[in-house]
């Protein structure tokens, strides 16, 4: 299969860097019209993911520990990610920050490289450093499988390292315990709670975080997790019925006296189990503020559900709660009596009073940011929506040819004749050419034409998989594959690349 490269200039063959493999997300699934900056993406590899061809037994990763994994963007820039979760030969769940996220429309869609393979990559600092969520208090995955209150920390990913402790007992009623392969994507955590003893004395279990100053989160704030109900007909009333199930907390009464905070959580609704779809939100302690879950959602519907709860503190003594990146039914913003920072403990799912969370519990935030709804969707999308992201069929690097077109820009004016210094090369079938041009051919005003200079975002790490020669395919943008893309002298053609 022939390609021909016409014009002053050399080019040099040579094997793409160390990693054996690339796979390229595509957030083809964004559905926000706004831009989205430094935003954590969730990466999933398993088996054929997003029928990529991927395979841990034939593709798997260089190190036991998936050290060797990296992250690029469009301008092939090494970007910061955290593991959630690597099960070898099964899964591996990478949260990434992506510089930025396009919308869709008019597009081209954003996307990033994975690329792995090289056994010298060693682990990066930035894997464990909180470098993807500088813009979060607290970030809590709640993958660990850990069992019981001593052993069982629920660790927080940001610099705060605000690490929660299990409260309750350590199995069973009153407990929280591993939930393996039950999250969002990957593992949970099981929150048992009812009052079926003897006495109807409560079990309860919850995560509680020992109060930090950075906490004091003012009344200007953003908390979200992940929330999926279950055994609703066990509460806190003598009866057994439904609970107020808490998502967040930071009040108490001591000694009778109230701590002022804020939390929010779920109503048990009318007749106390019948409906599970009223939210409530408060700053100070008492004070509620009700809303109603949007679509016809309901925690209690079956089959039961995960749903994306974020509360957001507007300041001026108002907020707003959304449910999937959807706000609540029957409003804008609510009156409150505003958030109060204290020093009580952050209690996630619970309470050390009562009305813990009964069920699934999964991926919880709390950012000083106040999110946009494109924002909130995504985050949404981003664990709950397959297509939210595309993965590419998978590429070996270690069969790419890297070319590098060089010239002399002054011998070009001089309009030698074609084909004069042409290089010929013959590339089998398939083969996955990756091109690239030095920087004199780079924003060369008067000499390179309008459609040169795509080659600009071309050069950063695109491959292509070659075809048929095809020339008379017109000139398109470098962000498109299988076309011609053409080099232009102001009068007389300089030099093609076919790319089919």
């Amino acid at each position: 299969m022939k390609r021909i490269f016409t014009g002053l200039f050399v080019a040099l063959a040579t094997t793409l860097a160390n990693a054996q493999y690339e796979m390229r997300v595509t957030f083809d699934g964004y559905t926000g019209s706004e831009t989205l900056s430094d935003f954590p993406a969730l990466v999933v590899f398993t088996n054929n993911v997003g029928n990529s061809g991927f395979n841990f037994a034939t593709h798997g990763f260089a190190d036991p520990n998936a050290y060797d994994l990296r992250f690029y963007d469009a301008a092939n820039n090494e970007l910061d990610y955290e593991i959630d979760t690597y099960t070898p030969g099964a899964l591996l769940l990478a949260w990434v920050k992506v510089p930025h996220i396009e919308p869709v429309q008019p597009g081209p869609a954003s996307f990033i490289n994975a690329r792995w393979g090289d056994i010298n990559n060693t682990q990066q600092p930035y894997t464990t450093n909180g470098a993807v969520w500088v813009e979060y208090i607290g970030v809590w995955h709640f993958g660990e499988t850990a069992t019981g209150t001593a052993a069982g920390l629920i660790k927080d990913s940001t610099t705060n390292q605000l690490h929660g402790a299990r409260m309750g007992n350590v199995s069973g009623r009153g407990s929280v315990t591993p939930a393996v392969g039950q999250g969002v994507r990957g593992n949970a955590q099981y929150y048992h709670y009812d009052t079926r003893n003897n006495n109807n004395t409560i079990n309860r279990g919850y995560v509680q975080v020992p109060h930090d100053p950075v906490l004091n989160m003012g009344n200007r704030f953003s908390a979200s997790g992940w929330f999926k109900l279950d055994n609703p007909v066990l509460g806190n009333n003598n009866n057994g019925n439904d609970n107020y199930g808490r998502f967040f907390n930071k009040t108490a009464v001591i000694n009778n006296n109230t701590i002022n905070g804020w939390e929010f959580f779920k109503q048990p609704g009318p007749n106390w189990q019948t409906s599970h779809n009223v939210l409530t939100g408060r700053g100070e302690f008492g004070g509620n503020n009700n809303v109603t879950m949007p679509n016809g959602w309901d925690f209690d519907s079956l089959p039961r559900q995960w749903f994306h709860i974020t509360m957001q503190y507007l300041g001026n003594n108002s907020f707003i709660i959304y449910v999937n990146g959807v706000a609540a039914t029957g409003m804008s913003t609510l009156n409150n009596s505003g958030a109060v920072n204290n020093s009580v403990p952050l209690n996630l799912g619970g309470t050390a009073g009562s009305d813990p969370w009964s069920g699934y519990v999964d991926e919880m935030r709390i950012t000083k940011e106040i999110r946009s709804v494109a924002w909130l969707r995504a985050e949404y999308q981003t664990m709950a929506d397959p297509a939210f992201a595309k993965y590419a069929p998978l590429i070996r690097l270690d069969s790419i040819l890297s070319l590098e077109v060089k010239g002399a820009l002054p011998e070009m004016l001089a309009g030698e004749a074609e084909p004069a210094f042409g290089v010929h090369w013959d590339f089998p079938a398939n083969t996955n050419l990756l091109v690239s041009f030095a920087p004199a051919w780079t924003n060369t005003a008067g000499t390179v034409s309008a459609a040169a200079t795509g080659w600009a975002a071309f050069t950063n790490g695109v491959p292509v998989v070659c075809g048929a020669d095809d020339e008379n395919d017109p000139p398109v943008k470098s962000s498109d594959r299988g076309a011609s893309f053409w080099y232009t002298h102001p009068n007389d053609p300089i030099a093609e690349v076919e790319i089919v």
